[in-house]
């Protein structure tokens, strides 16, 4: 064998060897994209069904946050009230000791 022979197959074999690891770390990297998408749709599903929980309690509650504004005004009107039946029994009291 002459020498520019040598330096072919010694070229060939590095670039040989250099194809094989490159398909070694592209099967190494296709696996790795199956294991994201995986954990990709396993996401997506955590994602819908927690969405439909938030969804869901949005409603209930909701509602329920309707009737409780209702309930609210009817207490604050009930507290004033009754700030205003204090001042005047502490008022009627204060008159009774004076007199």
């Amino acid at each position: 064998m002459s020498d520019y022979e040598i330096r072919f197959q010694a070229e060939r074999s590095s670039y040989e060897t250099q194809i094989m690891q490159m398909k070694h770390k592209i099967a190494e990297l296709e696996a790795t994209n199956v294991d994201y998408n995986k954990e990709i749709e396993r996401l997506n599903g955590l994602y819908t069904e927690t969405k439909k929980q938030a969804e869901a309690f949005k409603n209930r509650y909701g509602s329920l946050d309707q009737s409780s504004v209702g309930e609210i005004d009817i207490l604050r009107r009930e507290n004033e009230h009754l700030k205003k039946t204090i001042w005047v029994v502490f008022f009627c009291e204060v008159y009774i000791k004076v007199k």
